[in-house]
């Protein structure tokens, strides 16, 4: 009699345990948001360990969820709530244009108004880069602030069984030294430092390309080296065959690294301001609607041009030019980036997000 009751008492809690796992998953497995296809038509990988994070669950119930999820046809799994992956596919509708469309958006999370804005653009543009990069060879990064910030959370995941071999370039060679300024290179070499030293991916071979020039001073001096330096012509042949490039966009202000070459370099940059500039993507200045203004710049910048950056960017098979930035001053940058065509991946934070939806609503 005691055993029936000990087996009928182990049968009650299991069934009860199996309603409150069914009613978990339910409730769970609606964060788990279907949105835009991939390219590759394939489901993402995303670490489990993510999602256990975020939503607080045990291994085998996020195993489970995620199994169900691509059992009934999810592609791409968002960790946003609901609200958010909306925000994000309104978004990309507002920001494209005609022939200039952004393959993907991505908004950070904020969970209060005192998180790190900085931190958390890191921590979700490391975790969307990681969920691209078993599909890249050839990795491009720019210089400033963001991609350095973004640098310092990034450890390299790599979902695949095979080994793979990667190269990393830095998106142009360095200006005049400048103390203050975050060059390209010293981007590209924390992010080569990256992969070499995190465990837990598989790439058997990984190279970091330099250029070998460190000051440039004059256009003939410029011109020359980018028809004649064999170094040169390798590396951008390698950033124009490049399958990702990372960069942050940045606002035409005082603290800019924009500025601060701009100045370094006695272009004034008021004057640009008169032109409709709003921001740049890796030196190339661009108006609200999108439009390339030369800047005096050019002539020090050994770099693929405007019209290279878009035949990458325009590319239908992943080809991903990634552009990252967040907060209120940089609206406009934003808005104009999109609709350069520099960029087809935006990462930006939620309060920005809904600050670009109200502008281009209005």
């Amino acid at each position: 009699m005691r055993e029936s009751k000990i087996i009928n008492s182990k049968k009650s809690n299991k069934e009860k345990r199996k309603r409150r796992k069914k009613a978990v998953s339910k409730e769970r497995l609606e964060f788990f948001i279907v949105r835009n296809k991939f390219e590759s038509a394939k489901p993402d990988i995303i670490p489990t360990s993510q999602i256990i994070k975020r939503f607080n669950l045990n291994y085998s119930l996020t195993y489970n969820l995620i199994k169900d999820a691509r059992k009934s046809g999810i592609f791409k799994i968002s960790l946003n709530q609901p609200e958010i992956s909306k925000l994000e596919d309104e978004l990309k509708v507002l920001l494209s244009k005609p022939h200039k469309k952004l393959k993907d958006l991505f908004i950070a999370e904020i969970d209060n108004q005192e998180q790190d804005l900085s931190r958390a653009l890191s921590e979700a543009a490391s975790f969307y880069i990681n969920r691209l990069i078993k599909n890249v060879t050839i990795i491009v990064i720019s210089g400033g602030a963001t991609v350095y910030s973004w640098t310092s959370s990034f450890k390299p995941y790599n979902s695949t069984k095979e080994e793979s071999s990667i190269e990393i370039c830095p998106i142009n060679a360095d200006l005049k030294t400048i103390p203050e300024v975050v060059h390209a290179s010293i981007n590209a070499d924390r992010v080569y430092k990256h992969f070499l030293k995190t465990p837990g991916y598989r790439y058997e071979n990984v190279t970091l390309n330099k250029f070998d020039i460190t000051e440039i001073t004059e256009r003939s001096y410029v011109n020359f080296h980018m028809s004649k330096c064999e170094n040169c012509k390798h590396i951008l042949e390698k950033i124009k065959k490049s399958d990702m490039i990372i960069t942050g966009i940045e606002d035409l202000n005082t603290e800019s690294t924009f500025w601060q070459v701009l100045k370094h370099y006695d272009i004034d940059p008021s004057k640009l301001k008169d032109k409709g500039i709003v921001g740049n993507v890796a030196f190339r200045a661009f108006t609200l609607d999108g439009k390339i203004i030369p800047t005096g710049l050019e002539k020090y910048l050994i770099s693929i041009n405007p019209t290279e950056m878009r035949l990458i960017s325009n590319k239908k098979i992943r080809k991903y030019f990634i552009g990252i930035a967040g907060g209120l001053d940089k609206v406009n940058a934003i808005i104009g980036a999109a609709r350069s065509g520099l960029i087809n991946i935006l990462i930006t934070d939620e309060i920005t997000a809904k600050e670009l939806k109200k502008r281009l609503t209005i």
